[in-house]
């Protein structure tokens, strides 16, 4: 693994840590590896949440970042589906 491969980057923030952990699963499910970010200052602090930083983090590997986000956008509906 070259050092561009282990760059992090966010893939979306959540402002649960379940939904958080939902994400995880499907990405992990699918073959990526990702982890999350600021999960125990959510659950402690969830009044912050809507501050700059805050909720909870899913990062993902930057070789990984298109195709983890076509997988959250056709789970959510929010991406173009193809027509043939």
């Amino acid at each position: 693994m070259t050092e561009d491969d282990k760059k992090t980057v966010r893939l979306m923030t959540c402002n649960s840590v379940p939904e958080a952990h939902m994400i995880k699963g499907r990405l992990n499910n699918m073959g990526i590896d990702c982890f999350l970010k600021n999960e125990e200052s959510t659950n402690m602090l969830p009044m912050f949440n809507n501050m700059v930083g805050g909720g909870v983090q899913v990062m993902v590997f930057e070789k990984d970042l298109d195709q983890a986000t076509e997988i959250i956008n056709k789970d959510l509906g929010t991406g173009e589906e193809e027509s043939e």
